[in-house]
Parts: C-alpha cells; structure tokens; sequence
C-alpha cells in the first residue's frame, strides 16, 4: 500500500542511473566505498519514498529529488571525514536518516548513533536497520539536550554503558539550529578532540561570524567549508580543542 501511494515503481529506473552517476562522481573525487553500495542506497530510497508519506521522513516534492538531493548531500561528508573503527559518530536530528544512514551504507564499518526525537521515525530506522543488515548502527529516541541523563537501549549488541559518558568524536548536523545554538545544544555529548560536521547554506560566512563568542565559549575553532562538488550543499566544519 505504501509503495503505491509513493509511486516507488516510477521513481526506480530514475534513482538508478542517479545513484550510478552519483558514486562516479565519488569515485572521482578519491571516495572508496563498500562494494554493495549501489544496492543497499537503493533499498534505502525504496524504504523512505514508501514510508515518507506515513511517517513524514521526505516532503512529497522533494521524493523526485531524493538521490541528488539528499543522499548526494549526505554523500558529502566522506569529503571531510572519513569512518574509523575507533571513532564514535552520532547524527544529531537524523529524521529519515540523512546523513548517518548514508554514510553507514558507504562505510559500513563505521560506528554511527542515530538520534532524533521522533518515535515514528526511530521505530522507521531501527527497522530499517535490520532491513539493510546494518551493524554497529543504534537508534536513539531523544532530544540532544536530554542526553546526560539518556543511554543507549540494552538491545542486542549495544555498547556497554553510556555512550555520553564517552563522548562523541564526530558529529553530523543537518538543519537542526543556528551554529551558535547547535554549540550550546551539543555540549555535554563532544568530546574534546570532536568535530562538528554540519550542513549550511549561501550565508554560513555570517553564520560563523555570529557564533564566534559561542565558539570561543565551548571550545570550538572553524576548519574551513566544503562545498559538494555533486550538489549545492555545502559543509562546515569545526574542531574541538
């Protein structure tokens, strides 16, 4: 029922070639992904497109747009960093999985927590999950300000204790407040080596510009702004100590 009223069908020949052309352009531009992730990026889109209109994880317009919009955006974030198996990674505001599932898809090794807090859309990504085979991949339901007091869910394979206490190496933001607010609201969850991975538009000159007290505050420095060379996002990025 679901894929009938997405239309999933009519979108599938599209998302193919765009997903094809999309990791050219990766490859490209140096990125070495998981060998299966053609497929398993398609699955993906299979999923949202059926459950967005239940669930609101993509607008209805932007279903067309799916691949070279947002999975090309999240795509970007190899750009700047990549996975590695000592680094903890947690997507702050991940709704319908952008970017942390796309990024766990094309390095599957990493170790990503998802957090958003939603229950429809945590329960649509934990079953996601399991659907793509995803391991080392936890869904959190919460806001990020409630974390010093929230753990990861005793399931199956959880890490040990909380992952608060340990801190985040690198986090990924994707419209979810001003820089200045996103500092603040991320505090108690960075480590002190981390990095800040977040999405902004035309204006993130003035953006840094008006978080710089809040950047002297917690400790953050600006590292530079990646435009991706595959769509018109952009990322900035911050280090931490």
């Amino acid at each position: 029922m679901a894929a009938t009223v997405c239309g999933v069908a009519s979108y599938e020949s599209q998302w193919a070639k765009e997903i094809t052309d999309l990791l050219a352009s990766a490859s490209a531009h140096g990125l070495r992904l998981a060998p299966d992730t053609d497929k398993r990026l398609m699955l993906f889109c299979r999923e949202v497109c059926a459950e967005s209109p239940f669930v609101n994880l993509v607008s209805g317009s932007d279903l067309p747009h799916l691949v070279t919009k947002h999975v090309a955006a999240s795509l970007g974030v190899l750009l700047v960093e990549q996975p590695r198996v000592d680094q903890r990674w947690v997507d702050v505001g991940t709704g319908g999985g952008f970017p942390g599932v796309v990024v766990k898809i094309c390095c599957p090794e990493a170790k990503i927590v998802l957090l958003d807090s939603s229950e429809k859309k945590t329960r649509f990504l934990e079953g996601l999950r399991s659907k793509l085979g995803l391991e080392d991949l936890e869904v959190l339901r919460g806001r990020v300000q409630d974390l010093r007091t929230v753990g990861v869910p005793g399931t199956e394979g959880s890490w040990p204790g909380s992952v608060i206490d340990r801190g985040f190496d690198v986090i990924l933001m994707r419209a979810v407040a001003s820089l200045a607010e996103s500092l603040g609201l991320i505090e108690p969850i960075a480590s002190p080596k981390a990095r800040l991975l977040t999405f902004k538009g035309p204006a993130w000159e003035e953006e840094v510009r008006l978080a710089d007290e809040a950047m002297r505050r917690h400790g953050w420095r600006f590292r530079g702004i990646t435009p991706i060379p595959w769509t018109r996002s952009r990322i900035l990025c911050l280090d931490r100590g």
